[in-house]
Order: C-alpha cells, then sequence, then structure tokens
C-alpha cells in the first residue's frame, strides 16, 4: 500500500515551497529546466525545406526565461502553418507574427483568394501572387487546389484549364514547395513541374484516394520528379482508419527517400488531426491557433501564449515540448493495423496524466497499444463516443462531468457499477458498448490488500460518485457497511439504491457518543465551501473522525498534503493511506479491463510523481 512514506516518495526532488497541487507542478529544480531547454533547442532544426534551418528568434517572457524552458517550442518540427487571404496585407502581417512565435515553414493555399474567370480578375490575382512571393516564397508551400481535393475552387465556376494556368504562374515564383495534383493530365503536369524546377522549388505531388478505395502506386511517374509525396483519404470507420494505415506503410516504401506527407477528411477530420502525427507524416498543416497566442501565462508563470488544444493533446502524449523526454512519449511509434487505440474523454485536459500513465505502461511493457485524450463539450460528448466505437478502439476513458450521462450511450453496464450511477471506463467489444465503474473494484482491491475482515464495520464520508463506489466495494466483500450525507432521509434513500447491505446516515447522527468504526473512507472534496457562520466542513470531519478512532482511514482526494482527516487518523493510533491508493487501483483497474493485462504498480506510481507532483 501506498501510505505516508509514499507521499514523500512522490515529492522528492521538489522545493516545497508551498503546499498547493498546483504550486508544487510548477517547482521543478533548476537543473531539470536546463536540461530539458538543451534538448528543445538542440531538436529545433528542421529538414523541411530541404536543408537544415534552426530556430533562432526564441522570445522570451515577462521573467526573461527562456520560451523552450517549460513550454518548449510552440511549432512541431512537422508543423506547417496554413495562411489563408483574403488580402496580401493580411497575409503579411499573419506571416511575420508566425515567424516571430518560431514558425519555419507555411502554406499559402491560394485558392482561397477571390479569382474568376475574367482577365481582369486573373490579373489581380497574378499581381496578389507576385506580392506574396516577395516576402514569403522561400519559407511557403503553394497550393492552388480544386474543390476536388479539398481546396476552394468551384471548377463549375473557374473552367480546370485557366485554374492550370494560374497554377503555371504560381509554380514560377520560385516557393520553396508548389503542391501539383497527380490527376492532373501527364502532359500538363509535366510542364508544370518544369516550371516549378526551373524556378528553383521543390514539388509536392498529392493524390486523393477516393472513399472506399485502396491505395496503389502510381504507374508512369517519374519519382525523380517530384520531392515530397501528399496522399490525403477520407476515413470514416475502423475499414477505413486500416486501409489509411496500410496506405501509409506502403507509401514510405514506394516513396522511399522523398518527402511523405498524409492528410486525413471527412466527418472525423477534427478528432483524427490529434493522432496525424502518428501515421509519420513528415509535414502537418497547423491552423494558426494552434502555435499559441500572447494572451495567456503557462503554469510556470513565464511564458506568455495559450496551448492551443491540438497542442495539448501533443503535449500530453510527448510529441512536441520538453515531454518529448518522457517515458510516456508517443514520438518513437506510429501506427500499425494491430495497434490498439485507446481514448480519454473528458471536457478538459486537467485529467491526461491518466493518459501519460498509460502509455508509460505501454512504452515499458513493449504493448502495440496507444492512447489519446479527448477534450468534449457537453453537447458533443454522444458524437465522442460513436467515434472511439466507429474507429475500433478498444477502450476510453470517462471523466467528470460524463460518467453519470455516459451510462444512456451504453449496451450493457456492470450491474454493481450501475447501481453507483456512474462509469469511467468504457470496453468496446463486438459492436457493444459496456460499461465499468474502476473505483468498486479498485476499492475492493485495497481492502483486500488491506485484509480488512468481513463483518467489519466501515463507514464512507460522501455521497458522490466516488464515495458510492466505496461503499457498494466494502458491501460487496461482506462489511457492515454505513454511508453518511448531510441527511438522513435523503441519504438512507439513496444507499437502498446502491444494494440493501448498503445503510444510509446523516454526519449529524455520527455524533451521538459510543459509535465505533474499523474503518472511514473520505470521499468528500477539498473544495466543500464553508457556510457563512458555519465552521469548516473538513474541520468537523476531523474531530468526528477523532471520536470515531478508526483502525484504517483512507482518503480518496488526490493530493501531495497530509490532510486534517488523514491527521485525525493517524492521532487516534489509525492506519492512514493517501488518495493516490485509490487511484493507483483504479488506474490499474481500467488497464485490466481495456488491455486484458496488468500494470505495474511500482511504474504508475514513478509516471504519477512525474505528471502529478513533478
Amino acid at each position: 500500500m501506498i501510505s505516508k512514506d509514499a507521499i514523500e516518495f512522490l515529492k522528492r526532488d521538489i522545493e516545497r515551497e508551498g503546499t498547493g497541487y498546483g504550486h508544487i507542478r510548477g517547482l521543478i529544480g533548476e537543473e531539470m529546466r536546463k536540461k530539458r531547454a538543451q534538448f528543445m533547442i538542440d531538436s529545433a532544426s528542421t529538414e523541411m525545406m530541404g536543408g537544415t534551418s534552426y530556430i533562432n528568434d526564441i522570445r522570451f517572457g515577462s521573467k526573461g526565461r527562456n520560451m523552450v524552458e517549460d513550454a518548449g517550442i510552440p511549432v512541431p518540427p512537422w508543423g506547417v502553418v496554413v495562411l489563408e487571404g483574403p488580402s496580401v496585407e493580411a497575409l503579411r502581417k499573419r506571416y511575420f507574427s508566425a515567424r516571430s512565435r518560431g514558425v519555419v515553414l507555411v502554406e499559402v493555399p491560394f485558392d482561397t483568394f477571390k479569382i474568376a474567370p475574367s482577365p481582369e480578375s486573373r490579373a489581380r490575382f497574378g499581381v496578389n501572387v507576385i506580392q506574396v512571393a516577395s516576402f514569403i516564397k522561400h519559407s511557403a508551400i503553394a497550393s492552388l487546389r480544386p474543390s476536388r481535393h479539398g481546396g476552394s475552387i468551384d471548377e463549375s465556376i473557374l473552367p480546370e484549364s485557366v485554374r492550370l494556368d494560374l497554377l503555371g504562374m504560381i509554380a514560377a515564383q520560385g516557393f520553396a514547395w508548389v503542391e501539383i495534383e497527380q490527376d492532373i493530365p501527364e502532359k500538363k503536369r509535366g510542364e508544370l513541374i518544369s516550371l516549378a524546377r526551373r524556378a528553383g522549388s521543390r514539388v509536392l505531388l498529392s493524390e486523393l484516394v477516393r472513399k472506399g478505395e485502396e491505395w496503389s502506386p502510381p504507374q508512369g511517374i517519374d519519382k525523380d520528379s517530384f520531392d515530397g509525396y501528399k496522399v490525403a483519404a477520407n476515413i470514416h470507420d475502423k475499414d477505413s482508419l486500416m486501409r489509411f494505415i496500410r496506405t501509409t506503410a506502403s507509401v514510405r516504401r514506394w516513396a522511399e527517400n522523398k518527402k511523405v506527407v498524409f492528410n486525413v477528411t471527412g466527418e472525423w477530420e477534427e478528432l483524427l488531426s490529434l493522432i496525424t502525427p502518428l501515421f509519420r507524416s513528415e509535414m502537418i498543416s497547423l491552423a494558426e491557433f494552434d502555435i499559441g497566442s500572447s494572451s495567456r501565462s503557462d503554469i510556470s508563470g513565464g511564458v506568455k501564449g495559450y496551448f492551443s488544444e491540438r497542442e495539448q493533446v501533443w503535449r500530453s502524449i510527448g510529441l512536441i515540448g520538453s515531454e518529448m523526454t518522457s517515458s510516456w512519449s508517443l514520438k518513437d511509434r506510429f501506427l500499425k493495423e494491430d495497434t490498439g487505440l485507446l481514448f480519454q474523454i473528458g471536457r478538459a485536459f486537467d485529467l491526461v496524466f491518466k493518459t501519460k500513465v498509460f502509455n508509460a505502461q505501454f512504452n515499458e511493457m513493449g504493448h502495440e497499444m496507444v492512447m489519446i485524450p479527448i477534450r468534449s463539450p457537453s453537447e458533443q460528448f454522444e458524437k465522442r463516443i460513436q467515434f472511439c466505437a466507429r474507429m475500433g478502439a478498444r477502450g476510453a476513458l470517462v471523466e467528470m462531468p460524463f460518467r453519470s450521462s455516459a451510462l444512456r450511450y451504453m449496451d450493457w453496464v456492470d450491474p454493481r457499477s450501475n447501481s453507483v450511477g456512474s462509469i469511467d471506463t468504457i470496453i468496446f467489444k463486438e459492436g457493444n458498448k459496456l460499461g465499468y465503474n474502476s473505483e468498486i473494484y479498485g476499492m475492493g482491491d485495497i481492502l483486500k490488500k488491506l485484509k480488512v475482515k468481513p463483518n467489519s464495520r466501515v463507514l464512507v464520508l460522501g455521497t458522490g460518485a466516488s464515495g458510492r463506489a466505496a461503499a457498494v466495494a466494502a458491501s460487496m466483500m461482506g462489511m457492515d457497511t454505513y454511508i453518511a450525507g448531510s441527511g438522513s432521509d435523503r441519504t438512507r434513500e439513496m444507499a437502498s439504491t446502491l444494494n440493501s447491505k448498503v445503510k444510509g446516515t446523516s454526519f449529524k447522527a455520527l455524533k451521538k457518543p459510543g459509535l465505533k468504526f474499523d474503518m472511514i473512507i473520505n470521499s468528500i472534496p477539498f473544495e466543500t465551501k464553508v457556510v457563512r457562520g458555519t465552521s469548516d466542513p473538513m474541520m468537523e470531519i476531523s474531530e468526528m473522525v477523532k471520536k470515531l478512532s478508526p483502525f484504517y482511514g483512507l482518503e480518496l482526494n488526490i493530493t501531495t498534503r497530509w490532510t486534517p482527516f488523514l491527521s485525525a487518523v493517524e492521532s487516534r493510533g489509525g492506519e492512514p493511506f493517501s488518495g493516490v491508493d485509490f487511484l493507483v487501483r483504479s488506474i490499474m483497474r481500467s488497464f485490466r479491463l481495456m488491455t486484458g493485462g496488468e500494470a505495474s504498480e511500482p511504474h504508475i506510481v514513478r509516471t504519477l510523481s512525474e505528471t502529478l507532483f513533478g
């Protein structure tokens, strides 16, 4: 078990200048800061433009600390920021803003500029292209995509022959890269490639794989005629995902020694873009909001900027920033047909430490599995579940506030979990969605480890989901179980829905003299507010616990602090256990449910020490 000594282990190497959870996350030794900073500086080079360039205009925050120390270089080496029109001046401002944030390569989709078939419109477009090339051409991919390739040009309005003439004008400007579609007629395609070559541009040959089709090596294409090969495909279910994974492997073999680029399209494009780096694409399109802003301080208080959703995901799986050196980093992974996909779904990214724990386990044990966190607005939760099922995921972790609402989307729910009214683990099996509450079985494992005897008197403080799970776990192991809430009648009614063995009581009733319990479990959150004119509820609980004199005390709140509850248990000679015990055991149960294997408890503790307290 992880007791008070283990809490100290979890906090080693941290300079404890305060006790708050958020403060401790920012307290990393200077030596670690320097190592991470040096790593990020060393890895800031990129071969994206055919040679080696260095990001050398790193900005400093208000405290003068280098951006790479905590936040890392904000743009990954494979990131290509898309800068759309419609005006040259607007594009110029956004380009130099992007460069100031470390962007090396941008994409200019010229189809976002206004174009009409008339000679006047084409002339204005030509002037725009020349003006853009004057300040951006050496660090840009230029494209002019038709709608069939996901672009903005409607072929019914602008004839294909006109588009190709305009693309030829773009190819002649000397941009770093020019994208040319593979389905352009061979003769015209050859002319465009020749124009780009004479202007010193590299050629990115692009192909769109039609829905339901399998990619095959193109015939009649001279591999020496292009420098990069881009494939886009519609991914809408597990079968199409498997086809695309096969495509990525085939393209890498066929286009050996070329830049390979993979794009996903379709209704799930927003979510699939989160895992695009795991396709081993050497260029990935980023929106401008993906590279941060100057409006937010990071957790260490130095760097100004915010983390976009995709950036937060990529950081949490160790693909960018200082976390590339972490034990949970997926930077050396790529998706294969037998890769097991797992997801973590929550409204915010404050619990992604679980994703890190799972991925660290997979790396350590050599499992062909990855977990990806997904943020979900409340109205999008059902769609997130559908996405996981359609992509053939093995399972998903569900975080608050979706643990109760998730029940209605399940095909089957474990009866004990159903009685609690909350699930945190979903298994996708044979087309069905199966729901479980890992906290019930994690608590059961703790009770077994402690060898708490049947018929022991157990009291659970708090009637939230974790408290209900603890009460069900204790009762199913034959213990005389009570759960306490603020009102007797309401608590008794709630207890009756758990099972017939759990008894409901009130905090007021616990003040009666002579009551004794062998174990007390506290699930009341620290955030419980003090009502004006009353005492601190946490201190009241502490005094109550001292009178009840339990032999064991288990805290379900996850914190680095030695809580008043645990101090009260210890002061009466009881044995206290922190919320980390509960967290570790619950994670191990979810791991077993989703993978069929056993997680390493010491490895989980080590990863938690890095993610939560380091």
